[in-house]
């Protein structure tokens, strides 16, 4: 049985993935050249 510091911490990975995903991006935005815009 996994403790609840486990399942903590895999919540807590995978909350970060999704958060750093669109982080991702949007630096990517606005460190490439602005041709997006």
């Amino acid at each position: 049985m996994a403790s609840p510091v486990c399942k903590f911490h895999e919540i807590n990975r995978s909350l970060m993935a999704s958060v750093k995903a669109p982080l991702d991006s949007l630096t990517a935005t606005f460190t490439d050249p602005p041709s997006k815009l």
